[in-house]
C-alpha cells in the first residue's frame, strides 16, 4: 500500500461513516488528494447538523508513513464541537502533535484487554462462541 493510499484508507472510512449521518448523498471520490482535501468540508457540514459532540478516535495513526504530511486536518482548527483522540507511540509522535493535551498510558495486559472485550460485548448483548472467549487476538503465548 503507498504511504498516500494508508491515510487516504483511513480518511475514506472516515468520510463514509460521516455520510452515514448526514443526509447527502454526494458520490466519494477515489482521488487520494481529493479525499484529504474534501474531508475537512464533510466534517464541517456534519457538526453544523450534529448536536453535541463528534468524536474521532484513531489508534496507532504514528504507523501511517508522513502521517504530518498526509493527516495535516488533524492540526487545522476543528469545528467546535469535534474532538479527535489519537493513539501514537511517545518516540514515535509527531513533534508537531507534542503540544497537545497528553494522556500517558501503559499497555493493557492482554488478560484485562480481554475482560474488556467480553465485557462490552456483554453489555450489547452480543454472544460470543467458546472458540472466541477461548482465544483472542490479545493472548500472548508465555
Amino acid at each position: 500500500m503507498s504511504t498516500s493510499s494508508e491515510s487516504s484508507l483511513i480518511i475514506k472510512r472516515l468520510t463514509l461513516k460521516l455520510m452515514q449521518h448526514s443526509w447527502s448523498v454526494s458520490a466519494l471520490t477515489l482521488d487520494p488528494a481529493k479525499l484529504l482535501e474534501e474531508f475537512p468540508r464533510w466534517l464541517e457540514k456534519l457538526s453544523a447538523r450534529h448536536q453535541g459532540s463528534i468524536i474521532i478516535i484513531i489508534d496507532s495513526i504514528d504507523q501511517v508513513q508522513q502521517v504530518e504530511k498526509h493527516m495535516k486536518w488533524l492540526i487545522d482548527p476543528l469545528p467546535v464541537n469535534v474532538r479527535v483522540i489519537v493513539s501514537v507511540k511517545v518516540e514515535t509522535c509527531p513533534p508537531a502533535w507534542r503540544l497537545w493535551p497528553t494522556l500517558h498510558l501503559d499497555p493493557l495486559h492482554p488478560k484485562d484487554a480481554k475482560s474488556i472485550i467480553i465485557a462490552e460485548c456483554h453489555s450489547v448483548d452480543i454472544k460470543l462462541s467458546k472458540e472466541q472467549t477461548a482465544s483472542s487476538p490479545c493472548d500472548t503465548e508465555s
